[in-house]
């Protein structure tokens, strides 16, 4: 009987770390996942349950074979983690890390009350460290979701230079100190269960620490970009204004011209110079088929006057741009015209570092059904170091930091490529309606 009850805590207490452990995905996962995940932790569970039992069986309950079967159960519990939730195996091996760090701390509690409970009540050991285990799992259990829901850290954490070390510090310090526990005591003495309660604790400390000090820092970027943005269209909004000035200036000299051709033709009419007038008429429509229509390059006006805007100021910079733009509109219109911006401001400084007859931008939107493609290229000779996310470390402006916050927003395809002298960006995404 005492073979199953030790049997089933160990069970209980390894089901209680697994959801700790799927907690930092959770967000992440299907409803289909996590039924997929969970339905292969409890057939896990049953046999390893039936597995425990008949290892207690059949090599007695000692501390090594206790051990043993919760070392297993943490593998196999792990191996069907990373199987199962579709993460890099990075964030896996950092939650793993974390939580063992974690599971070290229940494990220490338990010890210490599970020792003061040996010196007056002669119970078996084995099973009150199990009963323990849960007691404070359970008794913890608010802190401890709301502590591995946001464990993870943010994208660039898993993504920079120091990314395995980062991810493997947390396994490195769980392996360190359950290497001095590998020996068949399950009770440590007091000095080293203190000590090794410390270390732990003084980690998550820190990871805490830094894990806050993380997430300001994120919030204040998040909250610099949304200044940049309001700025970049309040940029455009001038612009716009100036355009729209200027194009109502245009309208005031067409109107007085107008007005002075109807006066000619009613004098010459008057005067019954009509074959003069029919000249004069027909030289004025001559003009008019020689007068271009202002382009108009997409369905909102802003966004027109933003190409328009940066069109002009390349071409009086010397750079030859060439644009083919459909007209057509687009929900995220504000975050879109941003990003022609950013990236066409990015593509006028590139082509001041040419030389003045290799200056040229093109720039490209099109859409098809619900799918649109932006792509704007420039030339550049110089080799651009890329980032982490494949995208060049631009030294001019926020194109590359735009880019980035409408990848993530818009889920966008980006491709960057650079051959004979070209440098070009494209994006691809899905848009909803049409």
């Amino acid at each position: 009987m005492i073979f199953l009850l030790v049997s089933a805590t160990i069970g209980l207490t390894q089901i209680l770390n697994a959801y700790l452990r799927y907690l930092p995905f959770s967000k992440r996962m299907t409803l289909e996942e996590t039924q997929t995940l969970w339905t292969k932790f409890l057939v896990l569970a049953a046999l390893l349950f039936v597995g425990d039992t008949i290892l207690f069986q059949i090599c007695g309950l000692d501390a090594t074979f206790y051990k043993i079967a919760f070392t297993a159960g943490w593998i196999l519990y792990f191996g069907i983690a990373v199987v199962t939730i579709q993460e890099k195996f990075i964030r896996h091996i950092f939650v793993f890390g974390m939580h063992g760090i974690w599971a070290l701390i229940v494990q220490g509690m338990a010890a210490t009350v599970n020792a003061a409970l040996q010196i007056f009540f002669p119970v078996n050991e084995f099973l009150t460290q199990g009963i323990f285990n849960i007691f404070w799992l359970v008794i913890l259990w608010h802190w401890e979701k709301e502590i591995f829901v946001n464990l993870l850290l943010p994208d660039y954490f898993f993504d920079g230079k120091y990314r395995w070390f980062n991810a493997i510090l947390p396994v490195v310090i769980m392996v360190g100190i359950y290497s001095t526990m590998l020996n068949n005591v399950l009770i440590q003495p007091f000095k080293e269960r203190f000590l090794r309660f410390l270390i732990p604790i003084f980690f998550l400390v820190m990871y805490r620490s830094v894990n806050v000090a993380n997430r300001e820092i994120e919030k204040k970027k998040r909250r610099e970009y949304f200044n940049q943005t309001l700025q970049q269209q309040l940029k455009n909004l001038r612009e716009y204004n100036l355009t729209e000035q200027e194009n109502q200036k245009q309208m005031a000299i067409f109107r007085h011209d107008l007005r002075h051709n109807y006066r000619l033709i009613s004098a010459m009419a008057k005067e019954s110079k009509f074959q003069a007038a029919i000249e004069h008429i027909q030289t004025q429509i001559e003009l008019l088929g020689k007068t271009d229509e202002t382009d108009k390059f997409s369905a909102n006006s802003i966004l027109n006057a933003v190409i328009l805007t940066c069109q002009a100021k390349a071409q009086n910079l010397g750079i030859k741009v060439t644009v083919d733009v459909q007209a057509f509109e687009i929900s995220n219109e504000s975050d879109f015209t941003i990003l022609v911006s950013n990236l066409f401001d990015n593509a006028i400084s590139a082509s001041l570092r040419q030389p003045p007859d290799s200056r040229e931008i093109f720039l490209s939107i099109l859409r098809a059904d619900f799918k649109i493609t932006f792509e704007i290229s420039n030339r550049c000779e110089e080799i651009l170091e890329l980032n982490e996310n494949g995208l060049p470390n631009w030294q001019h402006g926020t194109g590359m930091k735009t880019l980035s916050a409408f990848i993530e927003k818009y889920q966008a395809q980006v491709n960057f490529t650079q051959a004979r002298g070209w440098l070009k960006i494209s994006a691809t995404w899905q848009v909803l309606s049409t």
